[in-house]
This record gives structure tokens, sequence and C-alpha cells, in this order.
């Protein structure tokens, strides 16, 4: 009997190549922001580019609308009909561990070893988020190590031990990854226990309500990590789940673009629409512009600003996702992106302590022009492009072998148990 072969999927590297520049961008804007605040301040000139890079929404929105994706995925092929609601978030939860925790335990234990010598040598600074004492001594590492355990789990985002744990962040920016666990368990869970409900109005909910409270309260935005959303729970579960939330908002209009037949001419003018809003969200990240992180006010600038790149974000990856016009499938989508999309997440979760040591090493002082900062800026590009390599060998070769091997033997560990109890 002749076999019907399935056609081969063809990646869409365009996904790729967005997350390799939010990764870049958000390094530039690491270095720029938070950087020099480890060294006593900036005294570059204002005009100096690659200072910003509020676009961290681009992982967020394409984790929603994967998730979604999979979830649509899984539910046609009929794999979770007879599985609970619970039961499939935790697999969804489980494969994102497998996915991601290497990485984030790699990122945690790396800003471990670098804050505990800066703060012990003095050479830079010692913790990203300092509360309350300096350490005194090795009693008061072990004390800070165990009870910031949660970070090395990725659950830190959801604000247990916040008051203690968060006081020593070893390595702040990977907060993301721990909302991507958390917030996505519950979203996944409330799609599997009701797909109409979840999508018609929480999904919505969630997309318009936290805009709203980041606007209207004057001490409180997107960005902003150990604080309370609403009085309720950790802000980093509210950022992380609206932006998954709009993407899997925007699941279905993504798909129908995907999905249409469009001409040579309409290609020509989504290509034109697409430069347009790909190249003011390059001139948002690379050049910047005025008011974008103004002081948080009454009037929610601030919030307003970021809302309104996300936006922006949004919109752009939209012709990624489709691959209908031509900047996408002729410059975008290119092999070499799916290896630089891959390297990028280990590129991240070293970027903050490289310039952390860069900066304290050199000191915010003595960078003046904007020639100086863009050889450092340089400089701590080829580290972490280094150092990333060797974290990417690790976590691939290590930890994630380790990983693998330990749930293989729960499952058959369980298997095995529910033999015995059928027996």
């Amino acid at each position: 009997m002749n076999q019907v072969l399935q056609p081969k999927k063809t990646r869409n590297y365009a996904v790729d190549f967005w997350r390799v520049f939010a990764t870049l961008a958000v390094c530039w804007g690491h270095f720029g922001s938070v950087g020099f605040r480890f060294a006593g301040g900036s005294h570059y000139p204002a005009s100096t580019l690659f200072t910003n890079g509020p676009v961290l929404g681009v992982f967020l929105i394409f984790t929603g609308y994967f998730l979604m994706k999979s979830f649509q995925s899984k539910k046609a092929k009929g794999m979770n009909s007879d599985k609970s609601a619970r039961v499939q978030a935790i697999e969804y939860l489980k494969s994102r561990y497998i996915g991601l925790w290497p990485a984030l335990f790699t990122g945690v234990a790396f800003g471990f070893v670098i804050s505990i010598t800066g703060e012990l040598t003095g050479l830079w600074h010692g913790k990203l988020l300092t509360v309350g004492e300096h350490f005194n001594g090795i009693t008061d590492i072990f004390a800070a190590l165990n009870v910031s355990i949660l970070q090395f789990l990725g659950l830190d985002a959801t604000g247990l031990l916040s008051d203690t744990g968060f006081a020593y962040s070893w390595n702040s920016p990977l907060w993301y990854i721990s909302a991507i666990f958390v917030g996505g368990y519950f979203l996944y869970y409330c799609l599997a226990k009701n797909e109409d409900f979840t999508r018609g109005f929480i999904i919505p909910a969630i997309v318009i309500i936290c805009p709203s409270v980041w606007a209207m309260n004057s001490a409180l935005s997107m960005n902003d990590r150990s604080v309370l959303f609403l009085g309720l729970f950790d802000n980093a579960i509210a950022f992380g789940s609206w932006g998954m939330a709009l993407g899997i908002l925007l699941y279905q209009p993504y798909e129908r673009f995907r999905k249409m037949k469009i001409g040579n001419i309409g290609k020509k003018w989504l290509t034109v629409i697409h430069v347009l809003f790909a190249g003011w969200l390059f001139y948002i990240t690379i050049v910047g512009f005025d008011g974008l992180y103004a002081s948080a006010a009454s009037d929610g600038g601030r919030i307003n600003s970021e809302m309104y790149v996300n936006i922006i974000v949004a919109i752009t990856l939209a012709f990624a996702v489709a691959n209908q016009d031509y900047l996408t499938e002729k410059i975008f989508n290119r092999p070499i992106f799916g290896k630089l999309g891959e390297f990028a997440l280990y590129y991240f979760i070293v970027h903050i302590h490289v310039i952390n040591v860069v900066l304290g090493l050199v000191g915010g002082e003595n960078v003046t022009t904007s020639g100086q900062y863009y050889m450092w800026l340089i400089i701590v590009n080829i580290i972490c492009i280094i150092l990333g390599l060797i974290a990417q060998q690790f976590c691939k070769k290590v930890i994630s072998p380790l990983l693998k091997k330990l749930d293989n033997n729960i499952q058959r560990c369980t298997q095995e148990g529910i033999a015995e109890g059928i027996q």
C-alpha cells in the first residue's frame, strides 16, 4: 500500500529575525539606561544612538501566538481529548521548562557568581537591585542564595519571597521567562478548560484591563518588577500574561493574514506598509524619540509610550507571521536567522552582567562621547557572543540532557507505579 508523504513544514525564519533584533535592542537599551546607573549615571551626549530598546513585547507576543497555535494543533489532532485541563496545562508547562529552564538556570547561576564577585571585590556593582544591607561574609551569601531559590526554579514571577529574595536578583532580565512559565500555565489551563470563554472574555479583559491599570497608576508601569498589580500579585505576571494574552488575541487575525491568497500587486503594497512599520520600529529602538521613557506621571506618559511601541510591535510581527510581502520573503526569512534566533536566548542570559562588569571596570564617568559609547557597546556585544556560545554549549551538552533524563525517569517510574496498581 502506498504511503502518502506529508509535506515538510517550512520554518518561518522571519520570526527568528525579530527575536534576534529584539535581543540586541534590549541589550543596547540596558547598556544605555540601566547599565550606566550601575556606574553612577550617564555622561554621553543625549543624541547618542542605540540607547533604547523597549521591544520586550516581541518575545511575549510570539509566545502567546505559538501557545495558541500549539493548542489548536493538538486540538485538531485529538491529542488532548481525554486529558483534563490541568494535565494539558502541566504538559505545556513541562515543554516550556525543558526548552527554557536550562538557559534560565545558567543565567541565574552566572549572575550569582558575578554579583557575589562584584560585591566582595568592589570592582563592579554587586547586586542589580540592592535592598537592605550589603553582604557581611559567607553566611549572608548563603542566606541570600537560600531565599532566592525561586529564581533558580523560574518561579520568582510569582512574587513569593520577594521581600527577601528579590533583594538579590541575580539576573533580573530573566523575569520574563519566569512570567512565561507562570502566566503561560494559567492561560493554557483556561483555554483547555473553556476555550470559548477564555478567548471571548478572559483574554480581551486582560489585554484591556492591564494597560488601563498601568496608565491610571502613576506609581506603576508595565516594566516594574516586585510591585503589586491591583494589590494582588507581582506585576511581572501581569506584564507577562498581558503580552501572551495579546499574542493569543492576535492568533486568529495573524492566521487569516497568513492564509490569504495575495497577488503580486498586493504583495508590493504590503511590502510598502511593512517597510513603514518596520522602519519606524527600527527608528524607535535605534534613534529613539522624545518622551519614550518619560517619568511616570499622573497622565500615564510612560505607559502610553510603552504601549504605543507594543502596538507597533504587534502590527510589525503580523508581517513576519504571514510572510506575504517581499521584505519578509527576501530579507527577513533567511535560514541564518534560525541559528541566530536559537543563540539569542543564550546571548540574552549573560548580557546584563557583561554590561555590569564592563561599565564597572571602565567607569561611566569615562564614557563621555558617542564614539566611546559605541566602542564599549561593541566590546560588550563581543563578550556577550563569546559567553553566550559557552552557555549554549553548556546547556545543550550538560543541563538539557540531564533534565530530559530526569523527565524520562519520572515518566518511567510513574508508569511502573500505575502498572503495579492495576495488578
